[in-house]
């Protein structure tokens, strides 16, 4: 069964980036902003 990506908002990215980007190198995280989806990380 698959996993839904975590989202977190960009207030989070700019307060938590590190743990943020450890969780994108396992599977994909989506950044939203007020509440849309704007971007997506993930590992390369």
């Amino acid at each position: 069964m698959s996993r839904s990506p975590r989202s977190y908002s960009t207030s989070d990215l700019s307060r938590k980036s590190g743990d943020i980007i450890a969780e994108a190198l396992r599977h994909p995280v989506i950044i939203t902003q007020r509440n849309k989806p704007r971007l997506v990380l993930l590992n390369i």
